[in-house]
């Protein structure tokens, strides 16, 4: 496939989310994630495999307050609870039809994390 033509297009796909797996498991890629004040935040660094550029995309993700909890308690996430995320492809290349203000060829990928 010639990537240098690929029109951008939001959606996901089952074998390119299989795909980002893969690469994470090979060292191809990598997934970082973190807590930051009641946030989590989720890296991804790998090459799409839809467009096939290079790409680093964060999605930061906010806990769940506890309900009877006192007023302006922090958010945050079960110590071992998986976090989902949803990132994208966010390379610089150009693509037909980007919408302005973003990047990347719009193929995201559904991931779930743990974070210690």
């Amino acid at each position: 496939m010639d990537h240098s033509v690929t029109p951008y297009e939001l959606r996901s796909d089952d074998g390119w989310t299989a795909d980002i797996v893969a690469a994470v498991q090979s060292g191809d890629a990598t997934v970082e994630a973190s807590r930051v004040a009641g946030t989590v935040e989720v890296t991804l660094t790998a090459k799409c495999p839809r467009c096939g550029h290079s790409f680093s995309d964060t999605e930061r993700r906010r806990g769940l307050v506890d309900r009877f909890a006192p007023m302006g308690r922090t958010p945050s996430f079960g110590p071992k609870e998986p976090i989902p995320a949803t990132l994208r492809c966010a390379c610089a290349e150009a693509h037909d039809g980007t919408p302005t203000g973003l990047s990347g060829c719009g193929a995201t990928f559904g991931l779930e994390v743990q974070v210690d």
